[in-house]
This record gives structure tokens, sequence and C-alpha cells, in this order.
């Protein structure tokens, strides 16, 4: 059985593009899950232009300013500011973050921070 690739390519050469604004939504294909939206694929793309918008200043992190406990049972915190929140998620056997989710929202919003919680400010990234 063969491993299906979900990113095209090589991987540098992918996340370096992503990085310089290369239009993720160019690899976006309609797919079962457009079902659970509204309007389809028009919402998917949406949701993809939005976070392609945010993502080459999600992952120079420097603009990162705090960090919340998360409001999604799959990820444990989020970080980011008033545009991206990163969503990480832990692994037990490495004992390392990792990226999880990406929203094109702001750290405090509601789908982001968990109700209650108090944000923390970022005061290093390593």
């Amino acid at each position: 059985m063969t491993k299906k690739k979900t990113i095209p390519g090589n991987r540098n050469d992918f996340y370096k593009k992503l990085k310089r604004g290369f239009p993720l939504e160019s690899y976006v294909k309609p797919s079962s899950a457009s079902r659970f939206y509204d309007n389809g694929v028009q919402d998917v793309l949406k949701r993809v232009k939005d976070k392609a918008g945010v993502l080459p200043e999600a992952l120079r992190l420097e603009s990162a300013t705090t960090v919340v406990q998360s409001a999604k049972s799959a990820v444990l915190i989020f970080f980011g500011n008033t545009r991206w929140a990163l969503g990480l998620g832990w692994d037990e056997e490495s004992n390392r973050y990792y990226p999880k989710s990406l929203l094109a929202l702001d750290v405090h919003d509601k789908k982001v921070k968990r109700a209650g919680s108090i944000g923390r400010p970022i005061i290093c990234i390593r």
C-alpha cells in the first residue's frame, strides 16, 4: 500500500513558497468535506484563502504576542496575535509541541481561547 502525500512536490520548497506568500488556495480541490459548509467549496476556498493570508506572518512567529488555553479539545494551546492563532498539540514520544491548527482569527476570539481562561503575554519564542 502506498502512502499518499498531502504536500505536493518537495516539502522544503513548498514551505519556502508559503513563507513568500505563495497562493495556498491553488492546492485546494473540492472534497467531501465541502458538504459541511453552507456554500460548499466556496466556503472552503474562503477559509483557505484567509489562512493563506496570515500564514507567512504566522510562520515567522516574531509577531506572536499571546498564548491561551485552547477552546478546541483537539488542540492544547494557541498562540498568536490579533490576526492569527496557531494551535499546538503535544507529542508524548518526543516531548515536543507541534503545529496542529492555524486560524485567521484573533487569539482572544471565543473560537480560539477557552472561556474564562486568561491570555498570557509571550516574552520569548525559541
